[in-house]
């Protein structure tokens, strides 16, 4: 197992595994399990479930699982978006009834060069984290970069990031980067560092 995420009384499980249409090769898979009835079949997310029977092609290492609306528990308002070893990030759409049984995709984000290391949303963004050292922010319709933080950047990391955390202080909206550098940096929803850093040893 790679990831566990567990929302609205579901649990999802990304782990590498062959498929039955590679079955010599690894791949990234999630399945999905309701807990209420934890022996039925698990849902599963396909890329295309003739061809490509799996979510990602390498390891899922960044798996995300939220609400649009804040607070819901609404399986139909999840946003499920999964990071993988090679950069890719993508973006899910939960089945639409019961009789489907696969999430599908809905938006592909390429840009990370290396693995993804942590998503979070912020402000309508999603926000991605990764062994290069940057951070991306992402517009979620049209799979765009807006937004790139990278050793350039005041303020920046220096070394790959490990992880990001939502963080909210007096009304306002901020992400939390821990990074191999030792540093924690809180960044404002527009990707401008702000002045409050923590050092490890």
């Amino acid at each position: 197992m790679t990831q566990l995420e567990v929302f609205a009384g579901f649990l999802f499980c990304a782990f590498e595994a062959p498929t039955v249409a590679m079955p010599e090769v690894p791949v990234g898979m999630i399945h999905v399990w309701n807990l209420t009835n934890p022996t039925d079949a698990p849902l599963e997310f396909h890329l295309d479930s003739q061809f490509a029977p799996y979510a990602h092609s390498s390891r899922v290492t960044s798996m995300l699982v939220t609400s649009a609306v804040e607070g819901s528990i609404d399986p139909t308002k999840m946003i499920l978006a999964t990071g993988e070893q090679s950069g890719t990030i993508r973006l899910w759409k939960p089945p639409t009834s019961p009789d489907q049984k696969v999430f599908t995709v809905q938006q592909t984000f390429y840009g990370h060069v290396g693995e993804v290391t942590s998503l979070v949303i912020c402000n309508n963004f999603l926000w991605s984290s990764g062994t290069d050292g940057s951070i991306r922010m992402w517009d979620p319709v049209s799979g765009q970069c807006k937004y790139l933080l990278t050793s350039t950047t005041p303020n920046m990391h220096s070394d790959a990031i490990t992880g990001l955390m939502l963080w909210k202080d007096q009304g306002s909206n901020y992400v939390l980067s821990s990074s191999l550098d030792g540093t924690v940096k809180a960044w404002s929803s527009d990707g401008r560092s702000r002045s409050a850093r923590a050092r490890g040893r």
